[in-house]
């Protein structure tokens, strides 16, 4: 999708009567050097959680890419999640790849993963 087309839809979800309630915005960071691939399976896991566990069931998602070349993800979405849960929903996705020996925390750990950030926009 181009980014006027995503701009377009995001305008459209910030204007529904439900966004004008509460309206957040996720970034979700991987560490420098992860593979594209394991990014997206640990976002899909991520989303995956948060739909089962947290309710999450309206959002609005783009994947873009860091200066570093990592990719990263944001979302917008009226539903509120604890930010602590969604961060070791993904420190957990990624130990376990990691473990796994399919990627690397570079210079962070599980312990020190903070690489979901949330923004309440209203």
């Amino acid at each position: 999708m181009n980014v006027s087309k995503f701009k377009r839809k995001a305008v459209a979800y910030c204007s529904l009567s439900r966004s004008q309630k509460f309206l957040a915005f996720y970034t979700v960071t991987f560490p420098a050097g992860f593979a594209d691939d394991l990014c997206f399976r640990v976002w899909n896991i991520i989303l995956t959680r948060c739909r089962q566990d947290l309710n999450l069931r309206s959002y609005l998602w783009v994947m873009e890419r860091q200066r570093n070349g990592t990719i990263h993800y944001h979302m917008l979405t009226h539903d509120y999640m604890p930010i602590g849960r969604v961060n070791g929903f993904a420190a957990h996705a990624i130990d376990s790849l990691v473990t796994a020996g399919l990627g690397s925390w570079g210079n962070s750990s599980l312990f020190r993963y903070h690489g979901v950030d949330v923004r309440k926009i209203c």
